[in-house]
């Protein structure tokens, strides 16, 4: 039998159910739930029982609703966007917004520049009016892509609260729980990428008005071609991978190990894009009808870069990745 404490095991249960509540409810539903666990393992304690702490504890909480159905009685409510990722939806799209305010609006302040002062007003107009469009159609695919999320990924078929296991809630340290926020915002933001490259590049470059219409300089080279396939391969295995993630709700080594491989492949593969030919770029001749002039991403590629394995090797520290290195652990059996 596993050797989970009575105490453990009340406070996974406890963590289980706050994680699907609101945070202005959260704290005082925690404190009521821990408090009438440990009342009725000292009740079921005092009566006198042949069972260890951890068998008694194990039987209340099989006796109860597995956590999401628990959190369910204190909201009364069967939320559209569940409280556990709600905080994620937000910031997605917050983000989202704001990136596309900010490609509409340089958009116009590059187009404008060539639009005739006639005509300025009834352009400012059209394009208020498709930044207004692109922004329902995006917030209500981001909506859908969240309820997807929420429906066959975090929710599941829930068990009997006669046949769940307890044991099989995760640890309340910070490094074994699956933090729902950062694992939603790499699926949503691996879809748009996917979206971008293969259904809208004509978004990646340069915008500009000029004889009644609206023309593009595209900014990604032929070069960048050649690296499609690996980030398809990526962004595909990121995807399925925070999925997978989002349903089980708790790291373990070989969870980690994998997560380590998809960061390092990601390194690799922007270091590769950097060097070489640029991958996106805007030179200074076809930025003539803009009298703009060069424009290399490698700038923000290697920022990209840096960022990253600062992130990385701070990612490792925190789940102690190097203490269950395979080769270490030969070393030490030697």
């Amino acid at each position: 039998m596993n050797t989970i404490s009575s105490v453990d095991l009340i406070e996974r249960y406890v963590a289980a159910v706050g994680r699907e509540l609101p945070k202005t409810m959260r704290g005082d539903v925690e404190n009521e739930l821990r408090s009438s666990l440990l009342d009725m393992l000292e009740d079921r304690l005092v009566k006198g029982s042949n069972l260890s702490e951890e068998q008694i504890i194990l039987e209340i909480l099989q006796s109860m609703d597995p956590p999401k159905r628990m959190a369910r009685h204190y909201t009364g409510v069967k939320s559209l966007i569940g409280a556990g990722i709600y905080p994620a939806f937000v910031m997605t799209t917050r983000i989202t917004m704001i990136v596309l305010g900010v490609v509409y609006l340089a958009g116009v302040l590059v187009g404008f520049v060539n639009i005739p002062s006639g005509r300025l007003l009834d352009e400012l107009w059209g394009s208020l009016a498709g930044l207004g469009i692109s922004a329902l159609s995006t917030f209500g695919s981001l909506v859908l892509i969240f309820i997807l999320l929420e429906r066959f990924v975090l929710e599941g078929k829930e068990p009997e609260s006669n046949k769940w296991d307890p044991q099989s809630l995760p640890g309340v340290a910070p490094t074994d729980l699956v933090r729902p926020f950062g694992a939603v915002m790499k699926i949503v933001f691996s879809l748009a990428l996917i979206v971008l490259i293969d259904v809208f590049p004509q978004w990646v470059g340069v915008n500009y008005y000029r004889d009644g219409q609206w023309n593009h300089i595209p900014a990604l080279t032929e070069r960048f071609s050649t690296f499609l396939l690996p980030i398809h391969i990526l962004v595909v295995a990121v995807i399925v991978f925070n999925l997978y993630l989002l349903r089980r709700g708790n790291w373990d080594q070989r969870l980690r190990w994998i997560q380590f491989t998809l960061t390092l492949f990601q390194l690799v593969l922007v270091l590769a894009m950097i060097r070489g030919a640029a991958v996106w770029e805007v030179n200074a001749a076809r930025m003539v009808p803009v009298g703009g002039g060069d424009f290399d991403a490698d700038l923000l590629l290697w920022l990209w870069l840096v960022i990253g394995s600062l992130r990385f090797a701070r990612w490792i520290a925190g789940h102690r990745l190097y203490t269950s290195i395979p080769i270490k652990r030969w070393q030490e059996s030697r």
